[in-house]
């Protein structure tokens, strides 16, 4: 009887727009993302499950139902998560309930500052601070998710924070958005900042090995920066361009292979 056929390994991929090789502004420029490029350098089959505006609770829950879906492939996983301030509302994959900071140019269209503004105005400054701790807890639990999941099945994992745990999470916040702060608004908003960063260290779901690649607090700079005589974005638009898929491809590659 003839052999099987060897079948390729399989790269599963998940993010939001950064990822989603269909987001308008990487067809019209005829931009590869970077997990199409990780693919083709490594010879895998691919599925990539990036979708525009999606939270950190998606790329866990699609990841998951994807390697459930594929266990008797040979499986790696690469991740790029996205900013904290999403959420995926019950798995409804294009429903999205994006806080402030992703609608800061709404009007007019189910303006959600103004219906933050509205339901929390009634609380005192001690709600936000219990809104970050919850925000915190929940996008650290996604990453603890995946990862006991994945070490579970034996599959292996290699991951990066486009944006950092605390990052939107301390600046959201409805009275101030697109506004000059005051002094005292600025010292709150310093205090929430300090306070976030100080739960990280303490929260059950918190793990070293979520952030690999480089400090929880920080984004990831080579993106978010400017480089000196070099842009990374697409102008006028800030995703990353041609040249910055590429980058993200290789800090993923170089997790796995000398590149």
């Amino acid at each position: 009887m003839a052999s099987e056929v060897q079948r390729k390994g399989l790269l599963i991929t998940s993010g939001c727009s950064n990822t989603d090789p269909n987001y308008r502004v990487y067809t019209d420029n005829g931009i590869t993302t970077w997990s199409k490029i990780v693919a083709e350098f490594l010879d895998m089959d691919h599925i990539c499950l990036g979708k525009s505006g999606m939270g950190n609770d998606y790329i866990t829950n699609s990841v998951i139902d994807t390697v459930l879906d594929n266990l008797d492939r040979d499986i790696t996983v690469m991740v790029l998560w996205t900013g904290p301030n999403r959420v995926n509302v019950f798995d409804f994959h294009h429903y999205v309930f994006p806080l402030l900071s992703d609608h800061q140019g709404v009007e007019n269209v189910y303006d959600f500052r103004e219906l933050w503004k509205k339901s929390l105005e009634k609380y005192e400054g001690d709600y936000y601070l219990k809104l970050d701790s919850h925000m915190l807890n929940f996008n650290l639990r996604c990453f603890w998710r995946l990862s006991k999941f994945l070490e579970q099945h034996n599959i292996k994992y290699h991951q990066i924070h486009f944006n950092s745990v605390v990052n939107n999470i301390h600046w959201v916040l409805p009275h101030f958005a697109n506004s000059k702060l005051s002094r005292e608004q600025e010292a709150f908003q310093q205090h929430r900042q300090d306070r976030l960063i100080e739960e990280v260290l303490s929260s059950r779901y918190f793990d070293h090995s979520f952030f690999t690649h480089h400090d929880w607090k920080h984004n990831f700079m080579p993106i978010h920066d400017e480089i000196p005589n070099e842009n990374l974005h697409i102008p006028k638009d800030g995703h990353p361009n041609q040249k910055g898929h590429e980058l993200i491809a290789n800090e993923f590659l170089k997790m796995i292979v000398n590149v």
